[in-house]
């Protein structure tokens, strides 16, 4: 399949693309709001709620901004390579999970509701405590090919 072409039809199929996309596909999470679609051979997720993918990204885009060293991404411009964004996305979900103090085996962390609770407790995005979330991060480490 051509990938322009493949592209085009994943956004118009999947017009609201969950922001954890890539750990939930990892099954390193799960969201209550998710959707898995099938386009050719390839899974994609989308998000049933625009309010909810707004405060996904802004979470996201701030594990981005303070992780960029820990992954060994300083100045990367665009998206960053699948592993690297692997590694924020999940180490940054569990360090939030620690962080939370929420006692759940590692893929049954449920997204929204993580972030839901830490927005109520710590207010917006900045606030949350990125030094505990980073130290995660950093330490890591996607599972090894066989």
């Amino acid at each position: 399949m051509d990938e322009d072409i493949y592209r085009e039809t994943y956004r118009r199929l999947n017009p609201l693309p969950c922001v954890f996309e890539k750990a939930i596909l990892r099954t390193c999470c799960r969201c209550e709001l998710a959707q898995k679609l099938n386009l050719a051979e390839r899974e994609a997720v989308a998000c049933t709620r625009v309010d909810a993918q707004k405060i996904c990204r802004s979470v996201l885009d701030a594990m981005h901004e303070k992780a960029v060293f820990a992954v060994h991404a300083p100045g990367t411009p665009g998206p960053l390579p699948h592993g690297k964004e692997i590694r924020i996305q999940c180490g940054g979900l569990l360090g939030l999970k620690q962080v939370m103090g929420v006692d759940t085996p590692g893929d049954t962390i449920d997204v929204h509701a993580l972030l839901r609770s830490a927005l109520d407790r710590y207010g917006d995005s900045e606030q949350l405590p990125h030094q505990e979330i980073v130290r995660v991060i950093s330490s890591y480490r996607n599972r090894r090919q066989r």
